[in-house]
């Protein structure tokens, strides 16, 4: 099996050896990442918010530690590395003051440009010769609207309009789901958060 080591840039000290690991292992370590995952994605958005303001104060709370790691690792000068994780924490306040209302803006803007959807309805008729319109119109490629009212090609008037609580639903899963882009395995914090 093959070894390597990480070494002190600033000071060519050998910090620590590691042999590589099997190919089962990593697929294990990443089966627990995608566990771990689907656990996260079931917590409200208020509770990983918490979670994420919470890992700041844990950042906080031992940046010394974690900088001389830092340190050690990058050959950075320690008052760099405090800085780093003290910027780190800050996000972590940043995104749990703000992710929500930002996500929340963003998939408002999705909304208005898709004509009140953000997953746009399916055609219910496949597209063919009797029924040459699709149900949305492209405004340019990766931009579709969906028609409010629209004829099919059997003659079939269709209203597409869509309900307050339908855009209420999804701006709801649009922020559940695009709430996950900032997490990982962390080990030394999921004790310390109170992530489990």
């Amino acid at each position: 099996m093959a070894r390597f080591q990480t070494i002190n840039p600033a000071t060519e000290e050998v910090i620590q050896k590691y042999e590589t690991m099997p190919k089962a292992q990593v697929l294990d370590i990443a089966q627990q990442c995608h566990d771990a995952f689907l656990v996260w994605k079931t917590y409200s958005v208020k509770d990983r918010t918490a979670l994420i303001a919470h890992l700041g104060t844990v950042l906080l709370k031992n940046k010394k530690k974690y900088a001389t790691l830092i340190t050690i690792e990058m050959g950075k000068a320690i008052s760099e590395s405090i800085a780093e994780v003290e910027k780190c924490a800050m996000l972590c306040d940043v995104y749990a003051k703000q992710g929500e209302q930002w996500l929340a803006e963003e998939a408002v803007e999705q909304i208005g440009m898709r004509g009140g959807y953000i997953e746009l309805p399916k055609d219910e008729i496949a597209v063919n010769l009797a029924n040459p319109m699709l149900n949305r119109l492209v405004v340019v490629p990766g931009l579709e609207t969906a028609y409010w009212f629209y004829e099919q090609g059997n003659g079939v008037e269709k209203v597409n309009v869509p309900s307050i609580d339908s855009m209420q639903r999804e701006l709801e899963d649009y922020i559940d789901e695009n709430l996950v882009g900032c997490t990982g395995e962390f080990k030394d914090f999921t004790s310390k958060v109170g992530w489990r």
